[in-house]
């Protein structure tokens, strides 16, 4: 422990902060996983990567720092800083998006996707003159956060990414997404151009409730209409009649389920495997038509950099892969006027990809604020070794209230006139104690209906699903200005949203939160089969895949209020299912009232004490 204190990067370190560090030592010098609930402001990095450097350098181990936030990887910067400070020989390299360290002019517009088919265009024809720069150099051991990278790689004119990896090459811990560990064909062919090996590594996974679900999104594909128009446009420019003829067929098969679809008033239905593959072969060879899309595409891409040809080809060759563990659909959506067929193949098993890495790997620490209830985080990521651990929250518990308003309800069978007013009625009266308040709905329809209802002095900032990142960033900064007027704000979002999780609003920026209704999933075909399968698998389908995913977004959106031992702040949960032993075991201590003047009066008197 002497040791662990000496390298720790403050000058004192706490008593939960020494727990959780000698935790996180103990189970990776055992070659285990921590896996530790540890509330917002214990100083988990700090005591995590403590632990993690001492391992690292007794056993000659690399340490992956996974999180999917820019802000999370600043906190890793700045305390290995203060490590070195204090004499620890320590490197560290931040490794973000290709893009975001890309220096090619005009990329912003191009989507993610678009731009990693633009990058790997411009290598195969060797293009690229920033690669071809970065590529005469080597990395510079030190400690390299992802803007250092970007900034020496515009002074240098080189490679950003390319850089970062020559970098990493020589570090103690990288700094990387999700994406780079947990799918394979980027995992491998990254720890190969690094020199790492997984097996000699240890991993900390940030903000681990998001893990389950980014691994699912990751994995899955889906092939619209939209894809298929774009597709076409390609073939006819290549003036290629049967490969027109194969985009041709392909658009009909799904304009046929769409008429299924319509017919039967439904937007989605299931679909096997074998059923797709089989309709294509009657018309054509499927291994021959996904070649010559493969072939057509590339030809495409010397010219375009891009190709919806190529994704066509791409959907085609995964719809073959895998089927325990995934569902496959056809789907209507609607945007505007506009309406879209797809199919869709979604991975609903995270584990499918989770357990090979945490496997292989040394041990590591997987943390969060909201990583309840941690067994079913260790058994949906198919972790064996590991060992659990609730941490208690730091902040004084008396500076934060809980109250379950039992009075209402948002259960979709009893959504009538009468609770939409007695709900706005609600916020409408919270709404005139003299604090900044944020309400977050079920969705973004729910919002919009009681909004048009609400009675309100305070200056309102509604959540757009159209708002871009700036606009977003925007609205939350004149949020926080609101506090420091007399009206004060009050923001309306949706729980799951962009205003709900991962955004700071300390002190007076917010000091009380409403969650409107539990947030469960819409029970469609997904969800179901999810059900399901985790029924099969353990035994716990509808608590896994229904509620204790609905209860983490409300304790992401409660844990926007109370940022710091100094705030204090009410979390209102309006929904009588909040009574029900699933969500009352999981929440703190909570106060069930069913009166609404009480319950304004109590956050008055709150406030007042």
């Amino acid at each position: 422990m002497d040791e662990l204190i000496r390298i720790f990067p403050h000058e004192k370190i706490r008593p939960i902060q020494r727990e959780l560090a000698i935790d996180a030592y103990r189970a990776m010098n055992n070659g285990r996983y921590l896996l530790a609930h540890a509330p917002t402001g214990i100083g988990k990095t700090a005591a995590v990567i403590t632990a993690a450097i001492r391992i690292a350098k007794k056993k000659g181990y690399t340490i992956f720092f996974s999180t999917p936030r820019t802000t999370q990887q600043e906190i890793v910067i700045r305390t290995t800083k203060l490590m070195k400070k204090k004499g620890v020989d320590i490197s560290i390299a931040g490794i973000v998006s290709k893009k975001s360290l890309c220096m090619q002019k005009g990329i912003e517009a191009l989507s993610g996707r678009d731009f990693y088919e633009y990058c790997e265009a411009l290598v195969k024809n060797n293009e690229c003159v920033y690669l071809e720069n970065a590529r005469r150099i080597n990395g510079e051991r030190g400690i390299w956060s992802h803007e250092d990278i970007y900034k020496h790689a515009e002074k240098n004119n080189i490679c950003g990414y390319e850089y970062a990896l020559r970098i990493a090459r020589d570090s103690d811990i990288i700094i990387l997404d999700y994406n780079y560990l947990f799918a394979p064909f980027i995992r491998k062919p990254l720890f190969l151009r690094i020199n790492k090996k997984l097996e000699e590594s240890i991993l900390i996974i940030d903000e681990a409730h998001n893990l389950i679900d980014r691994i699912k999104e990751f994995h899955s594909h889906k092939l619209s209409s939209r894809t298929l128009r774009l597709a076409l446009r390609e073939a006819k420019e290549s003036e290629n009649k049967e490969l027109e003829e194969d985009i041709i067929m392909l658009s009909s098969m799904l304009t046929d389920y769409e008429k299924l679809l319509l017919e039967k008033k439904k937007k989605e239905a299931y679909i096997t495997r074998e059923f797709f593959i089989d309709t294509i072969n009657t018309y054509k060879d499927y291994e021959k038509m996904i070649e010559e899309l493969w072939i057509n595409a590339e030809h495409i891409r010397i010219r375009k950099k891009i190709s919806f040809l190529g994704r066509v080809a791409d959907f085609l060759d995964e719809w073959r892969e895998g089927e325990e563990g995934y569902i496959r659909l056809v789907k209507i959506s609607e945007e505007g006027k506009n309406r879209h067929i797809s199919i869709e193949k979604h991975c609903i098993d995270a584990s499918l990809f989770s357990k090979e890495v945490f496997t292989t790997a040394r041990g590591g620490v997987l943390m969060s604020g909201t990583l309840k209830p941690i067994i079913m985080y260790k058994e949906l990521l198919g972790i064996e070794n590991a060992d659990i651990k609730e941490y208690k929250s730091p902040y004084p518990e008396e500076n934060k209230k809980w109250i379950i308003y039992d009075g209402v309800t948002t259960k979709y069978s009893e959504r009538r006139e009468e609770e939409y007013e007695k709900i706005a009625r609600a916020i409408s009266m919270i709404s005139s104690i003299d604090q900044n308040i944020a309400v977050f709905f079920p969705s973004y329809e729910f919002m919009e209906n009681i909004a048009k209802r609400l009675k309100t002095d305070k200056q309102v900032f509604l959540e757009s699903p159209q708002a871009s990142k700036k606009e977003k960033q925007g609205l939350i900064e004149e949020f926080k200005k609101a506090s420091f007027k007399e009206r004060k704000g009050l923001l309306l979002g949706v729980t799951g949203g962009s205003y709900s999780e991962g955004i700071d609003l300390p002190g007076s920026s917010l000091g009380i939160v409403i969650i409107v209704g539990v947030p469960l999933s819409i029970p469609d075909l997904e969800t179901r089969a999810t059900i399901r399968y985790y029924d099969h698998k353990f035994g716990k389908g509808w608590l896994y895949a229904y509620q204790l995913p609905a209860l983490r977004k409300t304790l992401q959106a409660a844990g926007r209020v109370v940022r710091s031992e100094k705030d204090r702040g009410v979390v209102v949960l309006m929904d009588s299912r909040y009574k029900e032993r699933e969500y009352i075991d999981l929440l703190p201590r909570v106060e069930i009232l069913s009166n609404i003047e009480e319950i304004n009066e109590r956050i008055k008197e709150f406030f007042k004490d």
